[in-house]
This record gives C-alpha cells, sequence and structure tokens, in this order.
C-alpha cells in the first residue's frame, strides 16, 4: 500500500525561511477573524514578495484591534499615501496595493511562520 503526500506551491513558500532584509511585494489577502482568546478582531494582511530568489513567498502579519493603532499606524500611512490620523479605512481597498516591506526572520513565533513584517514603505521609496 502507498501512502502519498502532496502539498500546494504555497503552502511550500509559507514555510520558507526568507533572508532579512527589503522586499517588494503585494498585498493579496486581508482577513478579518474573531481572537481565539477574548471578543478582540485579528487582521491579518497576506503579503506576496515580488521578484528575486523569493519571488511568490507570502508572509502572514497578523494585527489584533488591541494593537492596531500602535502597530499598523505606519502600513496604513503607506497605503493611504499620508499620514494615518486614526480615520476609518476599509482594508479590503488595500488588496492589490504593492508596496515595500521589511522581512524579519521569527522562527519560533507562537503562529508557526519562520517570516514576520516590522516594516512599511511606499514603492518609491
Amino acid at each position: 500500500m502507498s501512502m502519498l503526500v502532496s502539498a500546494k506551491r504555497e503552502d511550500l513558500l509559507k514555510s520558507r525561511m526568507v533572508v532579512p532584509g527589503v522586499y517588494p511585494a503585494t498585498i493579496t489577502k486581508v482577513v478579518q477573524t474573531n481572537a481565539k482568546t477574548d471578543s478582540s478582531t485579528n487582521t491579518t494582511f497576506t503579503f506576496v514578495i515580488n521578484g528575486g530568489p523569493f519571488d511568490g513567498t507570502p508572509i502572514e502579519k497578523l494585527f489584533n484591534e488591541k494593537q492596531i493603532v500602535a502597530r499598523a499606524q505606519e502600513l496604513f500611512s503607506v497605503l493611504l499615501k499620508k499620514r494615518w490620523e486614526g480615520e476609518q479605512i476599509d482594508m479590503e481597498n488595500s488588496v492589490g496595493k504593492k508596496l515595500k516591506i521589511h522581512v524579519i526572520n521569527d522562527p519560533g513565533n507562537k503562529f508557526g511562520r519562520p517570516n514576520d513584517v516590522d516594516g512599511y514603505m511606499p514603492m518609491e521609496s
């Protein structure tokens, strides 16, 4: 009896360790879910690296609504092309936007993802 295993390319790329640095990327998905620990909302952005040796590698960044003001201000400012002052943003409109992300490694994080994003820049910079 044979035991077959398969995986999607995207699943294989998710586990790939990216060399820390700045990469051009596209936001491909934004999902909101309820946090498992309380009644707060989690917003997860999926960024996919464009070009180079890590082309196609998806990196997810989760923001909890309790932290979003402090931790997402830079991202929202890049998306709005002006300083974010707390105004309401329809995050679905960010899908398809291109920007630069600063990738760091975090192989021991509690979500099991080897990469994290800790900075955002407009494509022009």
